[in-house]
């Protein structure tokens, strides 16, 4: 028998954001099954909750998806797809990825604290560009280079920190530069290129500015 495994391989275009936990190795190699599991109910119950799941918004016929697509152990990665030919597109949808982060992170962050461990932190790695959107045995799914160096990005961030793919010669990176929403702590600080897997990448730092830390 055949099975179709890949179906519905689309080019789009998305903001793709890489969730994890700062210090989670070290503290779950010394809690109990319990503890682990009350940690990941917190991340994963406001994922869905902050993120959303399965919306759709209609733009000039053509519809854009915004959903949590997939947990990995202690993190997670949300995607806001937008229109490459519409700055404004571009814009609005990382106003909402950037609020979405806020307010995740101030639920998030209060829970972990209240509930599990005071030195748990929260970190994000953030790339936007084109990818390939299809399903796998009807699950949802991306793949694009923008995916892992916005995993990668996650990965060299420090707790309560946003690392941001960033490109000098790209319009919509002006859009990054220039942000000033409620989670900046200060204004986005240019690190310049970092090496990760030996590819150098361009990106913006973003302290979070939060009541948690």
């Amino acid at each position: 028998m055949e099975y179709k495994i890949l179906e519905d391989n689309e080019t789009v275009h998305g903001i793709f954001c890489f969730v994890d936990i700062e210090g989670h190795t070290q503290w779950a190699y010394n809690s109990g099954d319990e503890k682990l599991k009350k940690l990941l109910e917190i991340l994963y119950g406001n994922g869905f909750k902050y993120f959303g799941k399965d919306k759709y918004k209609t733009v000039n016929n053509t519809k854009y998806k915004r959903r949590v697509v997939k947990f990995l152990g202690d993190g997670f990665f949300t995607v806001r797809e937008y229109n490459n030919n519409d700055k404004a597109n571009f814009d609005n949808n990382f106003d909402k990825m950037m609020a979405s982060i806020s307010e995740f992170y101030d639920r998030t962050a209060a829970d972990i604290k209240n509930n599990i461990h005071k030195d748990l932190g929260l970190k994000f790695g953030i790339a936007f560009g084109e990818s390939k959107r299809f399903k796998v045995n009807k699950r949802l799914d991306y793949i694009g280079n923008v995916i892992n160096f916005a995993s990668r990005l996650c990965g060299i961030s420090g707790a309560a920190e946003i690392s941001i793919l960033i490109n000098n010669d790209d319009i919509l990176s002006k859009k990054v530069k220039t942000y000033t929403g409620p989670i900046c702590k200060e204004n986005i600080e240019g690190v310049g290129d970092r090496e990760v897997k030996k590819i150098k990448l361009p990106f913006e730092l973003v302290n979070v500015n939060s009541k948690y830390l």
